[in-house]
């Protein structure tokens, strides 16, 4: 490939990372192929533009597209790179978190252990990317029900996150989060809330009240609310990010779904059930404008709206 090609490649790839990084990925998708057009198929930038284009196949739901991408350009990078090239890496995590997404977590878990193998020999124990790796294979041992080995996977990359990284870093932030909703899952509630209250507080002073991951954190700290007992509290501030999330991301923006989702859970404990029935007819609908009708997720929401009492 020539000089010219590389650099209208380049060019182009970074058009599509500002697409992605604005949340439009229609237009990223449009970008990276492109991109990947004029780039080939086996240098090291058509590498990296494919494993990104799996990365927003996978966000845009397209699991099979991503997947079989995501399988040819895993194999092509370990061929032509070696096993342990950044490149290479960036691939398997890729593919692994597509993986999860499909719902294959037995795949997923062999290729983030893959991953972090590789990340040990060549970055070492304490690097920041080896740190991520554990991370991603913590939450993926959580959803196969591992619990016990997934918190003690996340505490260690919690205990050297901040020096690794840095104590506001966003990812010890997040690390610091999930370790909050694996502890509230084996039933230590206190604990959980003094995470998701510290990953909280940091974000808000170091990312600001709206990021997306400062609220996660809100999220995750008034659901932990909520299951101690406090359902007014817990109401109040899912109603506060409700608002907010209606704002910042869209009425049918998935994560605002999942906030509105909580609150009719927290309104139907503390017994408040026509708010609750109103607040779940919302969330149907926008759940099929969103997802489509058919989709689980929308009619798990439609047969949790059935069950509710009218009044």
């Amino acid at each position: 490939m020539g000089l010219l090609a590389v650099v209208r490649a380049h060019r182009i790839g970074v058009r599509a990372k500002r697409y992605a990084g604005s949340g439009d990925l229609d237009a990223a998708q449009r970008e990276l192929e492109r991109a990947i057009a004029v780039a080939g198929d086996d240098s090291p930038q058509a590498i990296a533009l494919q494993s990104n284009l799996v990365d927003v196949r996978r966000r845009l739901g397209d699991i099979d597209g991503a997947r079989e991408l995501g399988e040819h350009v895993t194999e092509l990078a370990g061929r032509v790179l070696g096993e342990e090239h950044p490149l290479t890496l960036m691939a398997v995590n890729n593919l692994a978190l597509t993986c999860q997404a499909a719902g294959d977590l037995e795949a997923a878990r062999a290729l983030h252990e893959r991953e972090l193998d590789a990340c040990r020999r060549s970055r070492g124990p304490q690097h920041p990317e080896t740190l991520t790796s554990m991370s991603n294979l913590a939450i993926c041992l959580y959803h196969l029900g591992e619990l016990d080995d997934a918190v003690d996977l996340l505490e260690r990359v919690v205990a050297a996150s901040p020096a690794a990284r840095g104590a506001d870093d966003p990812a010890t932030v997040v690390a610091t989060d999930s370790l909050g909703a694996m502890v509230a899952a084996q039933g230590d509630l206190d604990r959980a809330a003094r995470l998701h209250l510290e990953a909280y507080e940091t974000a808000r002073r170091t990312l600001g009240t709206t990021h997306p991951i400062t609220l996660d954190a809100a999220v995750n700290l008034a659901t932990t609310q909520g299951a101690q007992g406090d359902l007014d509290g817990a109401r109040d501030r899912l109603a506060d990010l409700l608002d907010t999330y209606r704002r910042t991301r869209g009425p049918v923006d998935p994560d605002t779904l999942r906030v509105q989702e909580c609150l009719v859970e927290v309104l139907k404990r503390r017994g408040d059930l026509p708010a609750a029935r109103g607040l779940s007819a919302e969330l149907v609908a926008a759940s099929a404008e969103s997802l489509g009708p058919d989709h689980p997720s929308t009619q798990e929401r439609t047969a949790a709206h059935a069950t509710l009492p009218e009044t």
